[in-house]
């Protein structure tokens, strides 16, 4: 009978990886429950990103003080320094990055550079699947976009959609890892919600399936 069932488990996983699979364009897959989310939900941090509009300036320094759009290729241009790299740092990150290059480069002996986001940029999620309206939503400028958050502003699960197995995919470390969630849990306040990032991606599927 232990057999069996360790039998059946495996079978029950297996189809789940293999329809996860399907529905995710092949994305590496790792299936999850939400008890084993912790890294959905790690340091929130922001982190600069092109088109974000970042105010500059150093201590005691009136002359430099400006604001500097971050470009695509995730440069901004700063004074004697010309380009420097900031996309995906946090702005403490940034900070001590722009401070070294202003003291190696001779240009200040003790720079105290600020910064702060005056604009960000345009972020984004995408949902799909058995929601009354999919496609992307617009994450709130300076809030955090929560998994039930943004399965109300797709107005809602369509009645055939499943609570238990709504799929989240997210690029980590350049791969694709898609976790399935129990959104029931969640709405009944028996499992964190999920922080959304951006460029997440979620299906919602079929409960009939």
């Amino acid at each position: 009978m232990k057999n069996f069932k360790k039998l059946t488990l495996f079978v029950a996983v297996a189809f789940l990886g293999l329809a996860a699979c399907e529905r995710t364009d092949n994305s590496a897959l790792s299936t999850t429950r939400n008890q084993d989310l912790a890294q959905l939900n790690q340091s929130r941090d922001y982190r600069i990103r092109p088109m974000d509009l970042i105010h500059f300036e150093i201590f005691q320094e009136p002359d430099q003080r400006n604001d500097y759009r971050v470009t695509g290729d995730g440069n901004i241009t700063l004074p004697y320094l010309n380009q420097v790299f900031v996309k995906g740092l946090t702005l403490l990150e940034a900070k001590g990055k722009i401070e070294k290059l202003y003291r190696d480069g001779g240009y200040y002996k003790d720079p105290q550079v600020s910064l702060q986001i005056n604009q960000y940029a345009e972020r984004r999620v995408y949902i799909d699947g058995f929601v009354a309206a999919t496609g992307p939503l617009v994450m709130p400028m300076e809030e955090e976009l929560t998994l039930g958050r943004a399965i109300t502003m797709a107005r809602g699960l369509q009645p055939r959609a499943s609570r238990t197995n709504v799929l989240l995919t997210r690029n980590i470390d350049g791969e694709d890892k898609t976790f399935v969630i129990n959104v029931a849990e969640i709405q009944e306040g028996r499992a964190p919600d999920i922080h959304l990032e951006e460029g997440d991606r979620i299906y919602v599927q079929d409960s009939k399936i």
